[in-house]
């Protein structure tokens, strides 16, 4: 072990750690990537495909539905063969949706796409967070802030030049570009699980014995259902967002770069927002940082009702996006630290059940509020699940104050 600042931060890790970090950030980085390369143009391609804004919001969910349904599948069989593996399942699903976009144009095979987008976000997005934590174990909460970062610092460099690409050279060029990503991703997850084989932070769990093996009933406490309706609160607003102000862009007549630059403005200050959360977790309780993030979250969507216009929505969008950067990091350690290590994936496809739920629910509400009552209404009403997350996160803290089960600088 030897003294290194990480990005302002001082902790005692080995190199080892350090190039697996690296390898581990980058494989987050590429499959996210992938996921922002898609998604900054897909409700823009179905609506040009002449779906309507309902049926876009179907299609939207179905990705969450197939989410849902696999998690606490995932949670167990990644406690078995590993965070790791489970990763590369994960890239190796969302090569295969992508495909299939870039091939089919009937609602049936784009919906099937969407299914198989869900596998593989239900099978990555949990996995790495549990991958990333245990990497450097002494400053989880920190480097959860640094993958945290990593996705908004995909989130906006890459949609607007997913927009570009799309108005001058078509959607199919943005989906094989995609699929390289994808690829390289994969490769990454297979060469990572390799040098991490006799890692003890990162090994696979089945080769301690079967006794070490967590259960559901570990990862199971009041802590994490509760943050698990927390996070439905938050995958309502993400989704809707995602998708209902690419169609409002479009049905205003603005190109596909327009919704790159809202996501660029979304994505930088979410980057600094979860940086900051990641240090400011030293000091303080991360359920505290998570409730001032929706207090923001909850202010944005009300301004949005009424600055919806580029450029001014795109200020709307930096403080959105500062405000889920609060939020994020945060809430996954909470649930990380409720529960014993060898349940944290167990626990973390608990957590995510709620962002799937909330992709599940949202966009095809909102989708119709949107229709029937028009986009200002649909944003005014999103304001609802972040003071929703607000309640539920108070009574996560006083919980907590009556026996924190870790405290984020001990791990």
């Amino acid at each position: 072990m030897f003294p290194r600042t990480v990005l302002g931060v001082y902790m005692d890790i080995d190199r080892d750690s350090v190039y697996r970090l690296r390898i581990g950030l980058a494989i987050v980085a590429l499959y996210f990537t992938t996921i922002y390369l898609v998604i900054t143009v897909l409700a823009r391609y179905f609506r040009d495909l002449g779906f309507s804004i309902s049926e876009i919001g179907f299609l939207w969910s179905l990705a969450s539905l197939s989410a849902i349904s696999i998690r606490l599948f995932v949670g167990y069989i990644a406690d078995r063969i590993g965070s790791i593996l489970s990763m590369a399942i994960g890239t190796l699903l969302s090569l295969v949706s992508i495909a299939l976009y870039a091939l089919t144009q009937g609602v049936y095979p784009l919906a099937v796409a969407r299914v198989f987008q869900g596998l593989a976000n239900g099978f990555f997005i949990p996995t790495s967070i549990v991958a990333i934590a245990s990497i450097v174990d002494s400053a989880s909460g920190f480097v959860l802030g640094l993958r945290s970062m990593v996705i908004a610092i995909t989130s906006f460099v890459i949609p607007p030049i997913a927009g570009y690409l799309a108005d001058v050279y078509g959607y199919k060029f943005v989906f094989l570009l995609a699929s390289i990503s994808s690829i390289i991703a994969l490769s990454l997850c297979i060469y990572l699980d390799r040098v991490s084989s006799n890692s003890r932070t990162l090994h696979r769990v089945h080769t301690y014995g079967s006794s070490v093996l967590g259960s559901f009933r570990d990862a199971l406490n009041r802590v994490v259902l509760l943050m698990m309706f927390v996070a439905i609160c938050n995958g309502v607003v993400f989704f809707t967002i995602s998708s209902i102000v690419q169609t409002h862009y479009r049905d205003l007549g603005y190109g596909a770069r327009v919704y790159g630059y809202f996501t660029l403005f979304f994505g930088l200050f979410s980057a600094l927002s979860r940086y900051l959360a990641g240090k400011a977790m030293y000091r303080w309780n991360p359920v505290s940082i998570a409730l001032t993030g929706f207090i923001v979250v909850a202010i944005s969507m009300a301004l949005l009702s009424i600055y919806f216009e580029p450029p001014t929505s795109f200020i709307i969008a930096s403080i959105y996006g500062f405000g889920l950067g609060l939020v994020i990091p945060t809430q996954q350690i909470v649930v990380l630290n409720s529960v014993p290590r060898n349940a944290r994936n167990r626990a973390t496809a608990i957590y995510t059940i709620g962002l799937d739920l909330g992709g599940l629910i949202g966009p095809p509400i909102y989708g119709a509020i949107a229709q029937h009552y028009g986009y200002t209404q649909s944003y005014l009403t999103l304001a609802i699940p972040s003071l929703i997350a607000i309640v539920l996160l108070s009574i996560v803290r006083k919980y907590l104050s009556q026996g924190w089960v870790h405290h984020v600088s001990d791990h």
